[in-house]
């Protein structure tokens, strides 16, 4: 099993999932008069941007949460996707 697998079945086993996935939701539920980016979710919520990914794809797949738009990165120097919940 690679490293990646080894990582999410841990987090998956101790719960850890849902309890980032439920902040996130939070997040996008409460503060939706802001753009949110994976990056800003990161900081606000104090994980790791890694972590962001993977919760929001699950939200994304189980139609919690919706790719609202794109903005421009001056971080990355590209565009990157924005989120928000889907009510």
């Amino acid at each position: 099993m690679s490293t990646k697998a080894e990582s999410l079945s841990t987090v998956v086993k101790s719960g850890t999932d849902l309890t980032q996935k439920q902040r996130i939701l939070e997040l996008l539920k409460d503060k939706t008069y802001l753009t949110w980016t994976r990056e800003g979710i990161a900081e606000e919520l104090g994980m790791i941007v890694s972590s962001v990914c993977g919760r929001l794809n699950e939200l994304v797949a189980d139609g919690s949460v919706a790719v609202s738009d794109n903005t421009w990165s001056v971080k990355t120097n590209r565009n990157v996707n924005t989120y928000k919940a889907v009510k």
